[in-house]
């Protein structure tokens, strides 16, 4: 909330708990209306992606990932000689993250951007893209 004059106005939408809550439920059932005109095969990779075991696996997945960045840290710290296989598996997870983010661009289309993980992972993704290519450009970045 703005603090001062006017104060009681607010720079955010007037949503209450809730018509968000609302919001959410009509656009999840316009996304299951429009789902039953889906291509069978996008409907299942759909299904994948909204399974326990699909976010468990991202969960792991991620939680390894953080222990890499963690060693490669420490090892850029202490001029680590043998990181080309810590390069390697950035790689691979960045084609990961992109694989994931592009498959579910392509089953959710514009009900992709609708939500708030969707569009980090697709920054996140497109972020460490441009960082590589910069890399391979002007050397090593930061």
């Amino acid at each position: 909330r703005l603090v001062g004059k006017g104060a009681s106005q607010s720079i955010w939408p007037s949503f209450s708990m809730p018509q968000a809550v609302q919001l959410a439920e009509l656009q999840r059932a316009e996304l299951v209306r429009a789902r039953s005109a889906w291509n069978p095969r996008r409907a299942r990779v759909a299904d994948w992606f909204e399974s326990n075991l699909y976010e468990w696996l991202v969960g792991v997945l991620i939680l390894i990932n953080v222990i890499l960045i963690i060693y490669d840290t420490d090892q850029r710290a202490d001029d680590g000689l043998d990181r080309a296989w810590l390069q390697g598996m950035g790689i691979l997870y960045l084609l990961l993250y992109a694989l994931d983010a592009g498959t579910k661009l392509f089953v959710y289309r514009r009900a992709f951007f609708h939500s708030t993980w969707n569009n980090l992972d697709l920054f996140v993704v497109v972020s460490d893209i441009v960082a590589i290519c910069l890399e391979s450009i002007i050397g090593n970045v930061p």
